[in-house]
C-alpha cells in the first residue's frame, strides 16, 4: 500500500525517525536547563552543553552519570561528619584560614600533635609496624586496594591481626578498589574483619553514583595513631624496598588530639556505607603527643559548601611571600587560575611542581594551556621526569596543606577528600624541605615554545576540563 508514492513501511520509518528525534531533542532541551539550574561553573556548563551537542550519543549517557555536581540527593542519608560548634572551641590566635574553615563547621586547629612525613618504603615500614603493634583496633579507608604484592601482603597482615582478636574495619570505595572487592576481601571477613564498599555503583544497590568517589586515604590505629595523605594501599605508591618507578607521593603520620577529628571522619563514612543510622558524636580527644597544630579539612558532599576550595582561593589572595603547588593534576577552574595570576603580578613567588607525563594523558593537555597562561605571568613550572602523585601547597612560611585531594575540579568540588593544615613552624619547614628536594630533580621548561598543532589540542582538552 503506497500513499503519496510513499510506502507505509517508509512512512512508519520515517514516523518512528522523527519520532526519536524529537524525543533525543526534548531531552536535550531537559538536559541543558538541568545544566544551567545545577552546574554553578561557566565553564562546567558550556563543556557539558558543547559536548550534548557535538556528541549527543555520547554525552547524554554520561551527564545522566556522571553529570550532578554533588548530587546531595543520592547522599541525603548521609548525615554531616561534623555537627558540633567548632566556632566557640577557636583558639584566640587562630588564622583567617582557621576561621573561614569553622564557618564550614569544620572542627578548630588541634594543638599539641606530633607530624611527620613519610615517603614510599618509610610509609610501607610505618604501616606494617602500626599494623603488627595494634592493641585494639584498626580502621583503614582506603581509594585504592591493589591486587598486586603490596595491597595482598597488607590484607595477609590485616587478616593476621583480625584472627587475633584485633577489631579490623576496612572501607573501599566501590570504583577505586573495584578489582579487589571480590575474593580479596572476604578472606578479611572471614579471618573475623569488617569490610564496607563505598558508593556502589550497581543501580539495584540502595545508594549509588558513579560520580561521587570515596577519594579519602586514612589509617587509625587504637584510636590514637593515624596516617592521612595521597598514598594508596598498592605497589604505584608505597613497597619494602625503594624503586625508581614507584611514583613519587607521601603519607602524613599524625598523633594527638587531631586524631579524634579524623575519627569523626571515618565513623561517618563507615556508618554511611554499611547504612547505620546511628547519631555521629565527637570522639573524645587523645592525649598531646608533640608541638605541631592541625586542623582536619574533609571534602565532600557531607561537608556544608566547599571549604578546600574557599580556604585555598583566600590563602592565594592573602599570600605575601610565596605559593608553592605539588599536585599530579593542575586544572583549576577559572577563579583560581585568576587568583595566581594576581599574586604573581603582586610579586608573590608562584612555583607548580607537576609530573611531566601523569597516568592521565587528557589532564596534561589540559594543564598545558593553564601553566603556559601562568608561565606568561612569570609562574615558576618544575616537571618531573616521575610521576609526582603527592599533594602538598605552601603558602609563604606559616601554612602547609596536605592530604588527598588534587587541583582540579573534581576534587576541589566532586569527590570525597581529606586534607591536614598546619601552621606549626617545624610542619612547613618539614614541607618546605622536601619540596625543594623535589624541584631539585626536576627540569624548568619553556612551555610558551609549541607548535600550532599542540596548542589546539592543548586547548580543546582545557575546553572539556571541567569534566576530567
Amino acid at each position: 500500500m503506497e500513499i503519496f508514492g510513499i510506502s507505509l513501511n517508509s512512512l512508519f520509518s520515517l514516523f518512528y525517525q522523527h519520532l526519536w528525534l524529537m524525543a533525543g531533542f526534548v531531552l536535550a532541551i531537559l538536559l541543558v536547563a538541568n545544566i544551567f539550574q545545577h552546574q554553578r561553573q561557566s565553564s562546567t556548563s558550556l563543556a557539558w552543553i558543547i559536548s550534548i551537542v557535538l556528541l549527543p550519543y555520547v554525552a547524554i549517557p554520561l551527564y545522566i552519570i556522571f553529570g550532578g555536581r554533588k548530587l546531595r540527593y543520592l547522599t541525603k542519608n548521609k548525615k554531616p561528619i561534623y555537627n558540633h560548634e567548632c566556632s566557640l572551641q577557636l583558639p584566640a590566635n587562630a588564622s583567617q584560614g582557621a576561621k573561614l574553615l569553622c564557618s564550614h563547621n569544620l572542627p578548630p586547629p588541634r594543638a599539641g600533635n606530633e607530624m611527620r612525613l613519610l615517603y614510599s618504603t618509610d610509609a610501607y615500614s610505618e604501616l606494617m609496624k602500626l599494623i603488627d603493634s595494634a592493641e585494639k583496633s584498626i580502621d583503614i579507608e582506603m581509594f585504592i586496594l591493589g591486587r598486586d604484592n603490596v595491597g595482598r601482603t597488607i590484607l595477609d597482615q590485616l587478616c593476621k591481626r583480625a584472627s587475633q582478636g584485633i577489631k579490623i574495619r576496612l572501607l573501599v570505595d566501590a570504583l577505586g578498589s573495584f578489582s579487589a572487592r571480590f575474593g580479596m576481601l572476604r578472606r578479611l571477613e572471614q579471618a573475623g574483619g569488617k569490610v564496607a564498599i563505598f558508593m556502589p555503583m550497581i543501580p539495584i544497590q540502595r545508594r549509588w553514583s558513579a560520580n561521587l568517589r570515596n577519594h579519602r586515604k586514612l589509617v587509625i590505629i587504637d584510636d590514637h595513631t593515624a596516617l592521612t595523605g595521597g598514598m594508596n594501599l598498592g605497589v604505584d605508591y608505597m613497597g619494602p624496598e625503594p624503586d625508581n618507578k614507584r611514583w613519587i607521593d607521601t603519607l602524613t603520620l599524625i598523633k594527638g588530639p587531631a586524631v579524634a577529628d579524623l575519627m569523626d571522619v571515618f565513623s561517618g563514612d563507615w556508618q554511611f556505607a554499611v547504612g547505620q543510622d546511628k547519631k555521629i558524636r565527637p570522639a573524645a580527644l587523645p592525649p598531646e603527643s608533640g608541638s605541631s597544630r592541625a586542623q582536619v579539612i574533609p571534602n565532600g558532599p557531607d561537608i556544608y559548601g566547599d571549604p578546600l576550595y574557599d580556604l585555598l582561593l583566600s590563602a592565594i589572595y592573602n599570600a605575601e611571600k610565596r605559593i608553592w603547588i605539588c599536585t599530579p593534576y593542575f586544572v583549576p577552574d577559572q577563579g583560581m587560575t585568576r587568583a595566581l595570576k594576581i599574586a604573581e603580578l603582586a610579586g608573590v613567588d608562584v612555583r607548580l611542581i607537576m609530573p611531566r607525563h601523569s597516568n592521565h594523558p587528557i589532564a596534561d593537555q589540559a594543564r598545558n594551556r593553564l601553566l603556559r597562561e601562568l608561565q606568561r605571568y612569570d609562574a615558576e613550572i618544575y616537571l618531573h621526569s616521575r610521576m609526582i602523585h603527592a599533594k602538598h601547597i605552601l603558602i609563604d612560611d606559616n601554612f602547609a596543606l596536605t592530604g588527598s585531594a588534587n587541583i582540579d575540579m573534581r576534587s576541589l568540588y566532586l569527590n570525597y577528600e581529606l586534607s591536614l593544615l598546619s601552621d606549626s613552624p617545624e610542619t612547613v619547614r618539614e614541607v618546605e624541605e622536601w619540596m625543594c628536594g623535589l624541584m631539585s630533580d626536576c627540569k624548568r621548561e619553556n612551555l610558551l615554545e609549541h607548535s600550532h598543532l599542540r596548542r589546539w589540542t592543548e586547548d580543546f582538552c582545557w575546553l572539556l576540563s571541567p569534566l576530567l
